[in-house]
């Protein structure tokens, strides 16, 4: 009786074993596993789509054009550029959710990441049910007649160096010159070398002089809009210490080479004579706005 117990045990884990792999003798090579492909991109010519009356010859190329921007850009809302939280190097969008806010706008609750009175908020990845995309990808005649209205038709928003470079290296070169309208919002703390590496919030101070390098040669952009918010953070107060030239310096001087028609900075300090000098003439127009404050994780 125990006998066949026995050999049945054995039965059982000749059938569990994983099977050995096959010894290689010398200069043998070992049998590769691949990937399944994947179905090659054409090349052919995109179809004419002469039976669709968006693309017949009694349809205007101009309303047709009309149609894009309504349904790809808005000039009201502003469009969020929202990094991925998983460290997949992705972005993803959002149009505004709060245009009333009067907080500053890095501080949106479209970013996924803020406290309230029930604690504290982060989505890792980017909720959005907007479908924008829909259209552009209906049609390869639609998407090469309309990808580059999605850049020309919104007001892009970045939340400070890191939006400014990961949106730069995920955007071909062709559609991230057809930008037109572009904001920028975000924090800086005084000292300069207390916060050098930080991971926004506050922003990182080696980081934006690169971030801002980015947007130095954009070919077609109308109109830039900074929204820089410097606080004093030993001293708790609105506005940077007085003697921190450095950090002024650091922040507003990798502004001067970007060019634009219309160059806005909103700060909430006005900028003293020390580093005016320093910086010499400027190419943007500075407004002074103190504006209300939501404290992250109850620090800054």
């Amino acid at each position: 009786m125990f006998a066949h117990i026995l050999e049945k045990v054995r039965t059982e884990r000749k059938k569990r074993k994983k099977p050995k792999k096959p010894r290689l003798r010398p200069g043998m090579v070992p049998p590769q596993v691949h990937a399944p492909l994947k179905p090659p991109i054409t090349l052919s010519p995109c179809h004419d789509q002469a039976q669709s009356p968006l693309f017949g010859k009694r349809f205007p190329a101009e309303l047709r054009i009309a149609i894009y921007e309504a349904v790809l850009g808005d000039p009201v809302r502003l469009m969020h550029i929202v990094p991925h939280e998983d460290g997949s190097k992705r972005v993803g969008h959002r149009r505004c959710i709060e245009l009333d806010c009067p907080y500053p706008t890095w501080q949106h609750k479209c970013f996924g990441k803020y406290e309230d009175e029930r604690g504290m908020h982060h989505r890792r990845t980017p909720q959005t049910h907007d479908k924008l995309l829909s259209l552009l990808v209906s049609c390869r005649l639609i998407y090469s007649d309309a990808i580059g209205i999605l850049y020309t038709a919104n007001y892009f928003s970045l939340k400070g160096a890191r939006g400014m470079l990961e949106m730069r290296s995920i955007v071909p070169a062709p559609q991230w010159h057809a930008i037109r309208y572009l904001h920028v919002s975000t924090l800086f703390l005084t000292p300069r070398s207390y916060w050098l590496h930080q991971d926004f919030p506050p922003e990182n101070y080696i980081n934006w002089a690169d971030g801002c390098k980015a947007l130095q040669k954009l070919q077609n952009i109308r109109s830039i809009r900074f929204e820089i918010l410097v606080k004093a953070y030993e001293e708790r107060e609105d506005g940077p210490a007085s003697a921190d030239v450095e950090a002024l310096v650091s922040i507003l001087e990798p502004l001067k080479d970007i060019k634009a028609p219309s160059f806005e900075v909103e700060t909430n300090f006005v900028i003293p004579d020390s580093v005016q000098a320093i910086l010499g003439d400027t190419n943007f127009s500075l407004k002074v706005q103190h504006r209300p404050y939501r404290k992250l994780y109850g620090r800054y």
